[in-house]
């Protein structure tokens, strides 16, 4: 009886260390998944922000030399 009982407990024991894992493996992966998003998004908006600012300054530095080449 003993050994059946102690058997049990052990088999609880592993079963629920075996859920825990599954468990903390999901949350991992959807954590990991949600700061990649996270971080693209941002990147993306970087990439734009960046894009726009030194392209407006492109495009004043253009105007500016065109106009002391005419002058």
């Amino acid at each position: 009886m003993a050994l059946e009982i102690a058997a049990l407990v052990v088999g609880l024991v592993i079963g629920a260390l075996a859920v825990y894992a599954i468990l903390y493996r999901r949350m991992f992966n959807m954590a990991d998944g949600k700061a990649r998003q996270l971080f693209e998004t941002q990147r993306s908006d970087l990439e734009l922000s960046i894009h726009e600012t030194y392209g407006a300054k492109l495009e004043e530095w253009k105007a500016t030399v065109l106009t002391e080449r005419i002058t």
